[in-house]
């Protein structure tokens, strides 16, 4: 490829990615279409559309487009944690589990991968694995929504209602306008009152 295309592709990715940031999907999908058209093995561009395919619930899209990256670069990390991502939205959690540790061999800090896994160990009931993930995933970001909330989650269960309101307190402070926080925080609360009233009734 001549110096001057590798420089219209490059910038090409560069406007990909800022449509992609803006939520702005097709054009970002036709932008990929043309670099594909000029670099057919572009890892990039094939990334990127996993990413537009992702965002807009087109799963089998997606793990295609990231299948092809995944061929072309065999070492590409970020296109490991996706697919793992994919996979797991996918129902097909022994696969999405093979990629996060593919992923956490080269990269053990690797944060989406330390909480995505942790939600596949808790939900086969494996608490103490997830718990464990949870916790490093916080050891690398102690401001880690996701991780706050997940871990909260588990103590919930494990009926440590006050370790968990701490937890997910602290997620409420970081992010005050998110459902899913609101959401924890309150199914939090209504068990340990629901716990309480067990408690006092009987």
């Amino acid at each position: 490829m001549s110096e001057n295309l590798e420089e219209v592709v490059e910038n090409a990715l560069q406007v990909a990615q800022g449509f992609v940031g803006l939520a702005q999907y097709e054009e970002a999908l036709e932008v990929c279409e043309k670099i594909l058209h000029l670099k057919p093995d572009s890892v990039e561009a094939h990334f990127i559309l996993g990413c537009v395919y992702q965002a807009c619930g087109a799963l089998p899209e997606a793990r295609l487009s990231l299948r092809k990256a995944e061929l072309l670069d065999e070492t590409n990390i970020a296109v490991k944690a996706l697919l793992g991502l994919v996979s797991q939205c996918m129902g097909q959690l022994e696969e999405a589990m093979g990629y996060y540790l593919k992923v956490l061999e080269v990269e053990p800090t690797h944060s989406d991968a330390l909480i995505n896994l942790g939600v596949i160990y808790q939900g086969a009931g494996e608490r103490e694995h997830a718990q464990e993930l949870y916790e490093r995933a916080l050891g690398v970001d102690g401001d880690s929504v996701p991780a706050l909330i997940n871990l909260g989650s588990v103590y919930v269960e494990t009926l440590d209602f006050e370790g968990a309101e701490k937890l997910l307190r602290r997620a409420y402070a970081l992010a005050p306008d998110s459902v899913q926080v609101l959401n924890a925080l309150a199914l939090c609360m209504k068990n340990q009152g629901l716990a309480h009233f067990k408690f006092y009734s009987t």
